[in-house]
């Protein structure tokens, strides 16, 4: 219960944590002398009802409500009074329905909510009723199909994510979201590529979705599919996590795309993607942790924008000698955890680079390293990583150890 000492201090109050208290029942009125509170933390309890009046007294105040990790079964109608709501957490609950009247008075007030969907058969109604919300994560939806209306209201959508969903292609009910948004797709396991991952559109939708930014980690996806050729006014893209994924083909990646930033990492890419040629606006590029053993002649070719390249976490042994000479403006490499032994003498034609990491890659270290090391690390900004067989910094044995070498 609330102490005697926090009602006398009520004006003083916006905050309350109750965490972790074993609360079952939040009865009438239990807020009523906190008159100014704007946030209530009430996760990790045992909560199967609330009173219908348990937050009167805070009609005007209640901005932020969580009530993640509890046993409500239902949306409670008791939030039809919160006319200020704007941040409402209901995760980790075994909601299976939504109280008539619980949406009625937070429809136009919610701008964040998430919720898991697990325990529905079909698309929840209740949630396209709200207006303005900005930021939205459903999690565990059992349903595989959502039908085209459902996000039409969202008019005001910023972020929307999906988590551990049975969606097998990404739905046209994005069509009619009628603002740019990021969309964020996480442990979608049944999401598998096949023509098209994203619906095409219907005729009457005004247009297609407009992303700024599309997540996809942990799915089962095999290509990219349409991903790229459907949004090219899209500017971020990771597809991370896919075991399957091994192979880009020219045709999905079309040479109109506005991609900047693309995150690749995780996959099963054996050698660099030759698609990637294509993307002439791209400047920082992730194939970490995938399974690439060289960077050839060619694999940069198009890349005139590139800054920065992460190659980490490769069994990378071989750079070609031109690998960045298309690269004009690379400033940043990853070469960390390679199988890389020596320096590759390519560095030397990357004029703008600033800083590159080898930690952790075995990199030997002799007087048989080229001349060019010398002058080519004065410029260098940050040079990261050990010699392998020499208890030095890589940068300490070019510039104080390689001049006393003969050649």
């Amino acid at each position: 219960m609330i102490s005697t000492a926090v009602k006398n201090s009520s004006e003083q109050i916006h905050t309350i944590y109750l965490l972790n208290n074993n609360f079952t029942y939040i009865p009438d009125d239990y807020f009523k002398s906190l008159h100014n509170l704007k946030h209530i933390w009430l996760e990790h309890n045992c909560i199967r009802n609330i009173s219908d009046s348990a937050f009167r007294g805070l009609e005007s105040s209640l901005t932020f409500l969580d009530l993640s990790d509890n046993q409500l079964t239902t949306v409670p109608s008791a939030l039809r009074v919160l006319n200020h709501l704007e941040t409402l957490n209901l995760q980790q609950n075994p909601i299976s329905s939504f109280d008539p009247y619980a949406f009625k008075g937070v429809s136009k007030s919610v701008l964040e909510l998430s919720i898991d969907l697990g325990l529905f058969s079909t698309w929840p109604e209740e949630l396209s009723l709200l207006q303005n919300v900005s930021l939205i994560q459903l999690q565990e939806m059992n349903f595989s199909t959502v039908p085209d209306e459902a996000f039409s209201n969202w008019t005001q959508l910023h972020r929307f994510s999906l988590w551990g969903t049975r969606l097998e292609v990404i739905q046209r009910a994005l069509c009619n979201v009628k603002s740019t948004f990021d969309l964020y797709l996480f442990f979608n396991t049944a999401i598998q590529s096949g023509t098209n991952l994203f619906q095409t559109c219907n005729k009457s939708s005004s247009s297609q979705p407009f992303f700024n930014r599309v997540v996809l980690n942990g799915s089962n996806l095999k290509r990219i599919s349409n991903i790229i050729t459907s949004f090219p006014e899209m500017t971020y893209l990771a597809i991370t996590n896919n075991p399957l994924l091994g192979f880009i083909s020219n045709e999905e990646v079309p040479d109109n795309s506005n991609l900047t930033i693309l995150v690749l990492r995780n996959n099963s890419f054996n050698r660099f993607p030759e698609a990637l040629q294509n993307l002439p606006n791209l400047k920082y590029l992730d194939l970490s942790y995938n399974h690439i053993q060289s960077l050839q002649r060619h694999d940069l070719d198009g890349m005139t924008q590139l800054r920065s390249i992460d190659l980490n976490n490769n069994p990378l042994q071989y750079v070609s000698g031109d690998a960045f000479n298309a690269a004009v403006l690379l400033s940043n490499i990853g070469f960390q955890s390679t199988n890389l032994t020596t320096i590759p003498q390519a560095l030397s034609s990357a004029h703008s680079l600033r800083v590159i990491y080898f930690a952790e890659s075995p990199i030997e270290c002799s007087c048989s390293m080229l001349p060019w090391l010398d002058a080519w690390v004065q410029g260098l900004g940050n040079l990261y990583g050990n010699c392998e067989n020499e208890n030095t910094h890589l940068s300490d044995f070019i510039t104080k150890q390689l001049p006393n070498c003969t050649y």
